[in-house]
């Protein structure tokens, strides 16, 4: 069995880094994605007014706020049922922002790398919250399935 320690801390000091430290894995407990919903909103609006130094700051801001989020965002979708439509817009959702990532800038200028990179952060935030409904949803059917109350 390999030591995970180290890994995890990474991760840690990445959602620090990024914003995201209130951030669990599944999404759980966390406001943070209505604040990054927010930034990345005011990224879209207004990337082409700021500098090119400020857009180069932001779409590097938006891109490592993204990596965070892909992984939270799949392993939600992944736990929801096969077959699920919030699963499947997920599952899509992640794979593009995923090839966003992996494209880079190319030859977008900054702001257009900014204004891309947020808007693939603002689709994570949306899905963040319909995936928590959707697992809210699933378990209050469960519950009321088995006959147990909260």
């Amino acid at each position: 069995m390999t030591d995970t320690k180290p890994v995890r801390e990474v991760q840690i000091n990445m959602r620090k880094a990024t914003g995201l430290a209130g951030l669990a894995p599944d999404g759980s407990h966390c406001l943070a994605p209505a604040a990054l919903l927010e930034e990345a909103q005011h990224v879209v609006d207004g990337a082409a007014l700021l500098s090119v130094a400020e857009q180069v700051r932001a779409a590097a801001r938006m891109r490592a706020v993204l990596g965070e989020l892909i992984p939270v965002v799949d392993g939600m979708a992944r736990r929801c049922p096969e077959g699920d439509s919030a699963r499947a817009v997920a599952l899509l959702s992640v794979g593009e922002a995923r090839r966003r990532m992996d494209a880079g800038p190319r030859s977008l200028d900054a702001a257009r790398y900014a204004e891309r990179m947020g808007r693939s952060v603002m689709a994570m935030c949306c899905l963040v919250g319909r995936l928590r409904a959707e697992a809210a949803a699933l378990s209050k059917a469960l519950t009321a399935e088995s006959g147990f109350s909260s």
